[in-house]
C-alpha cells in the first residue's frame, strides 16, 4: 500500500526541504479546517502502478532554491535563471508518482534557461543546508539539446561573497523528450552552504548558447518521500450550468454556420458526444472567415476542437455566455498528465499568421479529473481575442485556464470581460512577441498563480484575482497593470500579490490578504512592502527636461455597450440587390440598406466590392461585417475617398465591426470621421498598405477594440483604444490637439510610431514595437507642443532598431533620448514628455 496524502494545490513551491509536492502542491498530513469550504467533495486521483521505492530524488529530498541568477541571460525571451528553479515545465509524472521529469517543449512557458555559453548561475537556498549533490535536468529542447551544459565547476558558499570549491562535474545531454528524467550528481561529503555557484566550462554544441531546464539540490538529512496515493480536494463546488432554451443570434442569411443544423447536427443535450460534429464544422470552413455558432446548450466534447487548415479567420460564437457550454468528459482519456498539456480549444500554432481568430459568449468547462486539461489554448496575431468567455474546470485540476503561452509569436490580441475558475494557472503568457491586451478580466481559486507572464509585452486593466496563492507572476516580460485589484485568502498572506522577475509598471494597484504587493526579484530589488501602490516602476523612468516621471492618469471610460437588436431589426443590402463574390459594385446596396431604417445593418459573410462612399447616418446604430471582406475598385482610390464616412444621425453610440479589407494602397482611408456622436470601432481587419485607415476631426469620442491598420489621423478627438496595432510606414498615429488613451500598442515597420502636437495629451499604456531588422532612423516618439507618456518596448532580433526613441520639442528647444541612453536599453517603464 502507498501512504496517502491529502492536498489541495495551494502552495507554489511549498516545503523546500521535501520532495516537490505533486503537481504544484505540498505534501501534508491535513489541511487545516479554515482551508475547507462547504459543498467540497473528495476525489481520490488515479494511482498508476509503480515500485513502491521508485523516485529520482535518490539523494535526498529536494531544496528547492529561492532565488537564481545568471551572468547572462536571453531575458527577452523570457528564458531567465529563474525558470531553473520555479517548476515550469517540471514535475511529476502524475501526481504522487515521485518521479520529476522535465518537458521537452519550451513554449510551455519559457520553461528553460538560455545564456551565453561560458556563464555562471548562481542559487541562493534560502537559508544554510547540509547538501547531499545535486539533480539537474539539462537543456532538453528537441533539436536543440546540444545547448546542454557539459563541464561545470561547482563552489559553495555561506554569505554569499566567499565561494570555496566543491568540485568539477559532467552532465548528461538531455534526450529531446517529455519523459526526461534528469540526473543526480553526488557529492563527495555532504556541504554546509546557503549558496551554489556553477561555473559552465563547456557545452555539447562547442559555443554559442548554454541553456539548462531545472535543478534542485539534495537534503543530507532527509529523505525524499516516495510514491503516495494523493487525494484531490476540490476548492469550490462543482459548477452547474442552466439548460436555457436556444435561438437565433443571426440572420439565416448571414453565413453563420449554426453547428446544431444539417449537415453538423450537433445535439447540444449534454449528452451526445459533439465532438465529431463541431470539428466537422471548423475542417469544412478553414480561413473563410466563418463564425461558427451554438444556440445554447451543453455540448458535450472527448477530444481537442483544432481550428482547420491555416488556422484563421474563424469564429466561435455562442448564444450566450451562460447557456453556451462545451463540457469535456469527465476523466477523458488524452487529460490525464498535466506534463502534456491538452486543449478543450487549440485555435493554431506558430507563426504569426493566425489573423482574426475570435472566441465568443461562451462557457468552457474542463470537467472533472483532467489533470491536464487547458480550457483554451489560443493564439490570433494582428487583430483576434476572446471576449465575454467563462472558463472553468469542474474541480479545480487542470494546467491552464486560458493558455496563451503554448506557442511562440502570439498576439497581438485583446482579452476581456473573461473569467476563469480553478486550475494551476487562470491565465499564461510566453514567449517575446507579440503581446496580449487584457480588460476586466477575473480568475479565482487557483492552484500556483493567477496570472503568469513568461516574456510577453503583457498589458492589462481591471485584473481581479482571488487566491490562496500569488495573484500574478511576472517571470520575465514587459508588464503594464492599470487599476488591478488582488484579494488573497488562507495561505496568501505569507506570499507576495506579485512576484516580479521582469520590468513592470504598474498603477491604481490595490491588494488584501497578501504579505506585501510586489516582491521584486528583478533589477534593484525594491518592491512595495505595504497592501497598495498608487504607482510603480521597476526601471527609472525618463523625462528629458529634467521635470517628475509621474503618470498622466488620464481618466479611463468604457467603452460603450450597443444592445444586440431583434432580427427583424436587421437589414442586409442583398435586399437592395448586393450579390458577394461577383466583382460589382456593392457600394450602392450597402447605403440603401443604412437608409432603409434598419437599426442593424449587416453584410452576410463574403466579398464586397466598393466604388464609393458609404455614409453611416440615419438609424443604424450597428454596422457589422459578420467576418465580410472589402474590396476597394480604381474608381475609389483614384478619387481618394474612404469607403466610409461617419455622420450625424439619430443613435447616439455607433458601432461597426466585423469586417477585414484588401492590401490595396493608394490616397484612400477605410474611415472618415465628421460626427460628434460617439464612434467605436471594433474587430476591425483594415489591410490597406499606404492607404491610412482613420481620420478624424469630429467632435465626438471614438473608441478602438482589436483593431489592425495603417495610419490613424486624429485631430481633436478623444480616443480610448484596446489592441490597437498600427502597421505601415510614416506616422502610424498622430494626436493633433485631442486626448489618446491606449492600452496595448503594438506596432511594424518603419516611419514615427506615434506624433504628438497642437496641444494634444497621449497616455500610451504597454505594448511593443516589433522593429528587428530594419535600421529606422526616423524618430519612434515625436511630441511637439504637447504631453505625453510611454510605458513601452522594442523587440529587436534582427540588428536593426529606432535609433531615436524620442523626440520631444518644447519651447522652441529640441531634444531626443537615443538608444545608446541608459534609461531606455529597449524599454521604457515611463518615458515622460512635456511634463
Amino acid at each position: 500500500m502507498f501512504p496517502t496524502v491529502l492536498f489541495s494545490t495551494f502552495s507554489l513551491l511549498a516545503a523546500l526541504s521535501v520532495a516537490k509536492a505533486p503537481h504544484g502542491a505540498a505534501p501534508c498530513g491535513a489541511l487545516p479546517p479554515d482551508r475547507l469550504e462547504p459543498g467540497l467533495q473528495k476525489v481520490e486521483a488515479p494511482l498508476v502502478p509503480t515500485t513502491p521505492d521508485q523516485t529520482n530524488a535518490t539523494l535526498g529530498a529536494f531544496i528547492t532554491p529561492v532565488e537564481a541568477t545568471a551572468q547572462d541571460a536571453q531575458s527577452g525571451a523570457g528564458r531567465t535563471p529563474s525558470k531553473t528553479i520555479d517548476g515550469s515545465g517540471w514535475g511529476e509524472t502524475f501526481p504522487g508518482s515521485a518521479v520529476f521529469v522535465a518537458s521537452a517543449n519550451i513554449w510551455d512557458g519559457n520553461n528553460m534557461w538560455n545564456g551565453q555559453w561560458n556563464s555562471w548561475l548562481q542559487f541562493d537556498l534560502g537559508k544554510t543546508y547540509r547538501v547531499a549533490g545535486l539533480y539537474v535536468w539539462n537543456y532538453n529542447e528537441p533539436n536543440w539539446t546540444n545547448r546542454g551544459i557539459r563541464d561545470i565547476t561547482l563552489s559553495s558558499s555561506l554569505d554569499g561573497s566567499t565561494f570555496a570549491p566543491v568540485g568539477d562535474f559532467t552532465l548528461m545531454e538531455a534526450p529531446g523528450r517529455d519523459d526526461y528524467q534528469g540526473q543526480a550528481l553526488a557529492f563527495k561529503a555532504p556541504v554546509t552552504a546557503r549558496y551554489f555557484k556553477v561555473q559552465i566550462q563547456s557545452n555539447y554544441r562547442g559555443g554559442e548558447q548554454s541553456g539548462l531546464a531545472e535543478i534542485r539540490f539534495a537534503s543530507a538529512d532527509e529523505k525524499a518521500p516516495g510514491p503516495h496515493r494523493v487525494v484531490w480536494l476540490p476548492k469550490y463546488a462543482r459548477p452547474r450550468h442552466p439548460k436555457l432554451a436556444p435561438a437565433a443570434l443571426f440572420p439565416a442569411d448571414a453565413g453563420v454556420i449554426d453547428v446544431t443544423e444539417a449537415p453538423y447536427n450537433a445535439k447540444g443535450d449534454g449528452i451526445t458526444d459533439d465532438t465529431a460534429a463541431i470539428q466537422k464544422a471548423l475542417n469544412d470552413n478553414p480561413d473563410r472567415g466563418a463564425t461558427i455558432y451554438f444556440p445554447n446548450g451543453i455540448y458535450l466534447i472527448s477530444d481537442t476542437l483544432r481550428w482547420g487548415k491555416n488556422e484563421r479567420n474563424t469564429v466561435f460564437w455562442g448564444q450566450s455566455r451562460v447557456g453556451t457550454v462545451l463540457k469535456l468528459k469527465d476523466s477523458c482519456p488524452g487529460y490525464a498528465n498535466p506534463r502534456q498539456p491538452k486543449g478543450v480549444i487549440w485555435t493554431g500554432n506558430a507563426p504569426a499568421q493566425r489573423f482574426s481568430n475570435e472566441i465568443h459568449s461562451l462557457t468552457v468547462d474542463t470537467g472533472s479529473g483532467n489533470p491536464a486539461a487547458c480550457g483554451v489554448q489560443f493564439i490570433a496575431n494582428n487583430q483576434g481575442g476572446v471576449y465575454d468567455v467563462t472558463i472553468v474546470s469542474g474541480d479545480g485540476q487542470g494546467v491552464n485556464g486560458l493558455d496563451l503561452g503554448f506557442s511562440d509569436e502570439e498576439g497581438p490580441c485583446l482579452i476581456t470581460n473573461v473569467l476563469v475558475r480553478g486550475f494551476d494557472y487562470g491565465v499564461k503568457c510566453a514567449g517575446a512577441v507579440d503581446g496580449e491586451t487584457l480588460d476586466h478580466v477575473k480568475v479565482e481559486y487557483q492552484n500556483i498563480a493567477g496570472f503568469r507572464n513568461d516574456g510577453q509585452p503583457f498589458t492589462a486593466h481591471d485584473l481581479k484575482s482571488f487566491n490562496d496563492v500569488p495573484a500574478f507572476l511576472a517571470d520575465g516580460g514587459f508588464n503594464v497593470l492599470i487599476d488591478c485589484k488582488f484579494t488573497g485568502t488562507g495561505a496568501a498572506l505569507s506570499q507576495p500579490a506579485i512576484r516580479l522577475g521582469g520590468t513592470l509598471m504598474s498603477r491604481s494597484l490595490k491588494t488584501t490578504g497578501y504579505k506585501r504587493a510586489i516582491e521584486n526579484r528583478a533589477g534593484d530589488k525594491k518592491g512595495v512592502e505595504g497592501a497598495n501602490a498608487e504607482f510603480f516602476v521597476s526601471k527609472a523612468g525618463a523625462n528629458l527636461f529634467g521635470g517628475g516621471v509621474k503618470p498622466l492618469n488620464l481618466p479611463v471610460q468604457e467603452t460603450p455597450v450597443v444592445s444586440w437588436d431583434p432580427l427583424d431589426k436587421w437589414k442586409a443590402p442583398q435586399a437592395f440587390g448586393a450579390k458577394i463574390d461577383d466583382g460589382q459594385d456593392d457600394s450602392a446596396a450597402i447605403q440603401k440598406a443604412i437608409d432603409s431604417g434598419a437599426t442593424t445593418v449587416y453584410l452576410p459573410r463574403g466579398s464586397y466590392d466598393i466604388g464609393d462612399t458609404i455614409v453611416i447616418r440615419g438609424q443604424v446604430r450597428r454596422l457589422i461585417g459578420c467576418r465580410a471582406w472589402l474590396n476597394t475598385t480604381d474608381a475609389l482610390r483614384a478619387a481618394s475617398k474612404p469607403i466610409f464616412r461617419f455622420e450625424e444621425g439619430a443613435a447616439p453610440v455607433v458601432i461597426v465591426e466585423g469586417m477585414s479589407t484588401d492590401f490595396s494602397g493608394g490616397p484612400h482611408c477605410f474611415l472618415e470621421n465628421t460626427a460628434r456622436r460617439t464612434l467605436v470601432l471594433h474587430r476591425l481587419a483594415i489591410n490597406f498598405q499606404g492607404a491610412d485607415a482613420y481620420r478624424g476631426h469630429g467632435a465626438g469620442q471614438v473608441f478602438i477594440e482589436d483593431v489592425v491598420g495603417h495610419n490613424f489621423r486624429f485631430k481633436s478627438e478623444s480616443v480610448w483604444a484596446r489592441q490597437f496595432n498600427v502597421e505601415g510606414g510614416g506616422i502610424h498615429v498622430s494626436n493633433m490637439g485631442g486626448k489618446q488613451w491606449i492600452l496595448g500598442y503594438k506596432t511594424e515597420g518603419g516611419g514615427t510610431l506615434h506624433q504628438t502636437t497642437a496641444g494634444g495629451i497621449t497616455e500610451l499604456l504597454g505594448g511593443m514595437a516589433y522593429s528587428s531588422g530594419q535600421d529606422l532612423t526616423t524618430p519612434m516618439f515625436i511630441v511637439d507642443g504637447g504631453r505625453a507618456t510611454f510605458s513601452f518596448c522594442e523587440i529587436d532580433f534582427g540588428g536593426g532598431h529606432f535609433h531615436t526613441v524620442l523626440r520631444e520639442i518644447k519651447g522652441g528647444e529640441t531634444r531626443e533620448l537615443k538608444d545608446t541612453d541608459t534609461r531606455w536599453q529597449g524599454q521604457s517603464a515611463l518615458l515622460v514628455a512635456g511634463q
